[in-house]
């Protein structure tokens, strides 16, 4: 067929070639590719109808790329067949390198591969541009659309997240006891932080978790027994051992808390990474949702990532971001674990205060039903950004990290804790302000609300991951806060008591149950936690995360063990105390009485200098985090010590890292209520010899 009866073949048979060709080239690969991880579509806040829409997106945009053939028959049917062709070509290229990589690996000599590729879509190109029968097979071939779209909304995980619904869930009993219940979980958050070494609360450091623990009963022995957030909050809310690669969805889990609920009572509920509660359920979504527009490019720049690196060489595809990082193997095949976290906090921009507002927004309890309400924070979880009020310090990354665990160096390791402690006490504000709420909506007293958290988190030197389960992390991993008050007068309940017997997450549904009177349709792995005598035949606890099952004691000193660890750097459990070892005495020390001179061979630089220097009434960020370098006249170690001086007297030390010839960097944390509205006089000095002497010099 010449290039003039192409451009002059009937106008539909231009777009859906392009759509045929293209499905084999990306639109398959992606729909299977993604139909089978749908924690994709979670973890970047995809609605059910988005998720629906989505293959005929795939599938139908191509058929863009004929407008501008189409429009070309203006100018002559060669030009516009012209046009055809080398679109054909183009997606056939694209086709022969997907294929390529699929059944010969990823690794091919650039240059022969580009050859190989262009050529095989060339000569496709002149092939279909000569023969007619070439032509009506893609035109045939075009059923393939339909196919590859059924496949991925009726065939592949992807249906879970897709399609949801009442119709098959058991039928429930009436509820005995219908008592407001309020359930919050936090996330990364160790009970060991909030304790001393012998098990004491910290209350001068969470009051809020102080005030609430004489209204309920603490639960102190408490471990989580899924490692990851995509297992764990399942395991919550239906009081049944997650199994892994499970999609934290209703339609994975039709039977949770929210179902059992949503026929009785008034549902609202905050997740920031899961969906389990259907919109049946909720009153309102309990996933934020970001604009189309914001959703779906969004989608389209990681689809991009994303096929690039099932099209590409690895001597390309290398340069692209790791999607082996963010959303699992995709290239198994398999449902993967996805670490949503990570790829959540992307798509909110980190800004996880936001969520905070959510969540008291729907603390209202005005309709005749009665009510439940969920939230789960991705507080104190890292990034540590914030203080305990709130207020974003600007901090970067944590020095003493190394990929996803942490080096060997101590102090830089104290830095990260003294950080993860600062946004733990933020969580201690999340609490307060709930507890607030709820006295003013009236309701406090007659609820029943749960405190928890879903697994926890480890700092300390060596550790290869800080969120995978060892033996040797038992204490900071599956050791967890759970508080639990009951309603006003639950019999057999003592408010303000200590419960040593081992508790795990997986009990807080049944404990639900009970308070509330229903039965529950389903057999659960938990106890009770009013059941004493039955959580009392625990021999052994067992976490699964990852990378394996990990058994251990019930006697619970593995988190006596990491507060112990953590007293080391916070002796009186103050994360503002943290000094380099032996500068404990110079917080509060005045200048005035130190002997403090300027060296010209010295130079001392603050990065937040001109915030420093010009503070505003309310600024975004807060300079409560600093960091500089230090400049010496001879080589720098990176054991140098640096003391910040605030209106004359020292609040803060440091010790300098990363030594480079004459120069090293520092960073420290100084407390918020020594900086003010206008120009602040914080300044940097260095410490002359050891901490018994006066000497500073800058």
């Amino acid at each position: 067929m010449s290039l003039e009866r192409l451009g002059s073949v009937r106008w539909w048979i231009v777009p859906l070639s392009l759509a045929t060709i293209a499905a084999f080239a990306f639109g398959q690969p992606i729909l299977d590719l993604l139909g089978n991880n749908p924690d994709f579509f979670i973890a970047i806040g995809m609605t059910p109808t988005d998720v629906i829409l989505f293959p005929f997106a795939v599938l139908i945009l191509p058929m863009v790329l004929a407008i501008p053939i189409l429009a070309l028959r203006w100018v002559g049917a060669s030009t516009a067949g012209l046009a055809h062709a080398i679109a054909i070509g183009i997606l056939f290229s694209l086709l022969a390198a997907s294929t390529w990589i699929t059944l010969l690996g990823g690794d091919p000599p650039v240059i022969l591969f580009a050859v190989v590729c262009l050529g095989a879509g060339s000569a496709f190109a002149i092939e279909y541009t000569r023969y007619p029968l070439i032509q009506s097979t893609v035109t045939f071939l075009s059923l393939a659309l339909i196919v590859f779209a059924g496949w991925f909304l009726l065939m592949t995980p992807a249906n879970s997240v897709a399609f949801a619904n009442s119709s098959d869930l058991p039928e429930i009993g009436d509820v005995a006891n219908p008592v407001p219940v309020v359930l919050v979980v936090f996330d990364e958050f160790p009970v060991a932080s909030m304790i001393d070494s012998e098990g004491s609360l910290l209350t001068k450091e969470f009051p809020s978790f102080g005030a609430l623990a004489a209204d309920s009963v603490w639960y102190r022995n408490a471990v989580g027994v899924r490692q990851q957030t995509q297992e764990a909050l399942p395991t919550i809310l239906t009081g049944v051992g997650a199994e892994l690669g499970d999609v934290p969805t209703s339609a994975d889990y039709p039977l949770n808390l929210f179902t059992l609920f949503s026929d009785s009572y008034d549902i609202a509920a905050m997740e920031t990474i899961t969906s389990l509660c259907p919109s049946f359920a909720c009153a309102n979504s309990s996933r934020r949702i970001d604009p189309t527009a914001q959703r779906w490019g969004g989608m389209a720049v990681d689809l991009a990532v994303i096929y690039g690196h099932v099209t590409l060489p690895a001597d390309i595809s290398d340069h692209l971001p790791p999607i082996n990082q963010m959303w699992g193997n995709f290239t198994s095949g398999e449902r993967t674990n996805f670490d949503m976290i990570d790829r959540f906090m992307r798509s909110v921009e980190d800004d996880r205060r936001e969520e905070v507002s959510r969540f008291l927004n729907i603390l209202h309890f005005d309709s005749a039903e009665p009510s439940l309400r969920f939230g789960h924070f991705l507080f104190p979880h890292h990034p540590w950004l914030v203080t305990a009020d709130g207020q974003l310090t600007g901090v970067t990354y944590s020095p003493g990290s190394e990929g996803d665990g942490w080096g060997m160096d101590n102090w830089l390791i104290g830095q990260g804790y003294q950080r993860h402690l600062l946004q733990a006490q933020y969580s201690d504000t999340i609490l307060g302000q709930s507890i607030d709420r709820l006295k003013q909506e009236g309701v406090y007293d007659d609820a029943l609300v749960i405190v928890l958290a879903d697994h926890g988190v480890t700092i300390r030197a060596g550790t290869e991951n800080e969120r995978t389960m060892t033996p040797d992390t038992v204490g900071t991993i599956a050791a967890v806060p759970l508080f639990v008050k009951y309603p006003s007068g639950f019999p057999g309940v003592e408010p303000g008591t200590i419960d040593d017997i081992r508790a795990e997450t997986m009990d807080i549904m049944p404990t639900i149950a009970e308070v509330v009177g229903i039965t529950v349709p389903w057999d659960m792995d938990g106890f009770s936690l009013l059941d004493p005598e039955s959580r009392a035949t625990r021999t052994e606890s067992v976490m699964i995360g990852k990378q394996g099952t990990v058994n251990f004691g019930v006697s619970g000193k593995e988190k006596l063990d990491a507060a112990a660890e953590k007293e080391e750097w916070f002796p009186d459990g103050d994360p503002w105390s943290l000094t380099p070892p032996g500068w404990s005495e110079w917080p509060g020390r005045s200048l005035a009485d130190l002997d403090a001179r300027d060296v010209p061979e010295i130079s001392i630089k603050l990065e937040q200098q001109g915030l420093l220097d010009d503070l505003g009434q309310n600024p975004e960020v807060l300079p409560t985090f600093l960091s500089g370098r230090v400049t010496l006249d001879e080589a720098a170690t990176g054991s140098e010590i640096v003391v910040i001086a605030v209106d004359g007297v020292v609040r803060a030390v440091t010790r300098t890292f990363d030594p480079t010839s004459q120069s090293a960097k520092f960073q420290v944390m100084i407390a918020p209520e020594w900086l003010h509205q206008g120009s602040n006089d914080v300044i940097a000095w260095l410490a002359v010899s050891d901490s018994k002497t006066s000497a500073l010099v800058r």
